[in-house]
């Protein structure tokens, strides 16, 4: 029997939020965020929150804004080296580079 996942039900969509909520996950509320642009781990909840609610309305915005949380030297990057979950970060960015191309592209019946 073959293993792989059905292409055809396969939505990058959701495994774009499924990436961001396992990432919001990780977000202590004494999360340490001192070289970070945000000022509380409320906030950075909210954050991904909202884009997590964008991708799932397939809010073009909110999907090509993806990028920003898994660029090299980025503050999730920095978040998660300083917070010790920075191997879970290595794997959050790894999937989401695999799906970018799905995400921009040949995905995109998705998108509104």
């Amino acid at each position: 029997m073959d293993s792989k996942p059905d292409e055809a039900a396969y939505n990058p969509l959701q495994e774009a939020v499924d990436i961001l909520i396992a990432m919001r996950d990780k977000i202590a509320d004494d999360a340490n965020l001192t070289w970070s642009y945000y000022e509380s781990a409320d906030q950075l909840r909210r954050e991904l929150d909202d884009c997590i609610d964008g991708v799932r309305r397939s809010d073009k915005e909110h999907i090509s804004g993806l990028g920003l949380y898994f660029y090299p030297a980025c503050d999730m990057q920095t978040i998660s080296i300083d917070n010790g979950w920075s191997g879970d970060y290595i794997e959050f960015a790894s999937r989401y580079d695999q799906l970018e191309p799905a995400l921009s592209g040949s995905f995109s019946r998705f998108l509104n």
